[in-house]
């Protein structure tokens, strides 16, 4: 199944050809006791490969595993020691240089830095929309400041030595940190697979908010953009913005970043130019049906894209050992060191600018 267009160039999007939970590059009717569909959307005499109920993913990510894991609300994994400076909840580096200032020492850049792989800045937007996929935790009122060194040129250029960095804790997840035995762990609050989470949301209130309930349509604005929070549901924003004039996406952070919100945007289209694509082909099948098929097959682009060309530009070529089939025994939530550690390698791919390009592929004056 070849998908029509490229994204901006991490570099194209790829076939789905085995990808998802069809094989062969075909998915799966949403209908009981049907054939399965083809690239072509012609129906082949086989059954369905599991039980009509279990064909879709909860929109929660629950009854993927044995207790939910990976669920929206499961307590991140913790497989390294736990590093509170009291063992249960407060937080470590007291006696460490201030973050600000290893960042000064470590990753000062005054001059551009061209990517050696040819990578363009839509591999770090890749990756943040892939994250807004995978982790997101509540924060909490906890302040925790940081200092910042003294004549910082950004944060403190009168040279006061005072200044600090205000940032928040994340919520603890309720009945955790209170000892040694019990130390502070945290929820997270979205699915923890690559579904799609993003584009449709971790929570049926959102999910439904993001619908039409009409030919399997995802709701849309103005200029074919994704919906304004007219729901007045949970936003990222910025200062005191009013909530329901931002976009509404599968994911709070949606509208962070103009790249960011792009991809949001691609995928919205995506969804509802298959399911028109299928309400054409499949005139008996009802909103939910058709829904649940585009949703399906763009989840299964979103995979593709990672798997096939994100990891192997980060990782190098065949970045992870073979398919070997679903493991029962494997926990697929997302480990506390990857989601604050590990993964924000993000933040050191960010270009200071968007640049802009024409047609042609030149640079458009600010």
């Amino acid at each position: 199944m070849k998908v029509k267009k490229c994204l901006v160039s991490l570099l194209c999007v790829c076939s789905l050809a085995g990808c998802g939970d069809g094989s062969n590059g075909t998915v799966p009717a949403p209908t009981v006791g049907g054939g399965l569909v083809s690239s072509s959307f012609e129906t082949e005499s086989r059954p369905l490969p599991v039980s009509p109920q279990l064909e879709f993913r909860t929109i929660d990510g629950s009854g993927n595993t044995t207790g939910d894991a990976g669920s929206t609300g499961s307590i991140f994994l913790r497989r390294s020691p736990v590093a509170f400076a009291d063992g249960i909840s407060a937080p470590a580096g007291g006696a460490r240089l201030s973050p600000r200032e290893v960042s000064n020492l470590v990753a000062a850049q005054t001059l551009d830095m061209p990517d050696a792989g040819n990578r363009t800045d839509f591999l770090w937007v890749w990756g943040q929309f892939l994250d807004h996929d995978l982790n997101l935790t509540r924060q909490s009122g906890d302040p925790f400041p940081f200092s910042i060194p003294a004549g910082d040129p950004f944060f403190d250029p009168f040279n006061t030595g005072t200044q600090e960095m205000m940032v928040t804790r994340s919520t603890e997840a309720p009945g955790t940190g209170t000892g040694v035995d019990n130390p502070r762990c945290f929820r997270n609050m979205i699915t923890a697979f690559v579904d799609g989470s993003n584009v449709y949301g971790s929570d049926q209130e959102r999910a439904d908010a993001l619908r039409t309930f009409s030919g399997g349509l995802l709701a849309t604005s103005e200029g074919n953009f994704p919906p304004y929070n007219t729901a007045n549901l949970e936003v990222d924003t910025i200062g005191p913005q009013d909530p329901t004039s931002v976009f509404l996406c599968g994911d709070v952070r949606a509208s962070e970043n103009v790249a960011l919100l792009s991809v949001h945007t691609l995928f919205v289209r995506e969804h509802n130019y298959w399911a028109t694509r299928l309400a054409t082909q499949f005139p008996d099948w009802d909103d939910e049906q058709l829904y649940q098929m585009a949703r399906k097959i763009v989840s299964a682009e979103i995979q593709v894209v990672t798997y096939n060309e994100f990891l192997p530009a980060i990782l190098g070529p065949d970045p992870l050992a073979p398919y070997q089939g679903f493991d029962e025994s494997v926990d697929p939530g997302i480990d506390v060191l990857f989601a604050t550690a590990a993964y924000r390698i993000g933040h050191t791919m960010v270009s200071p600018t968007f640049l802009r390009l024409d047609a042609d592929g030149q640079t458009i004056p600010e």
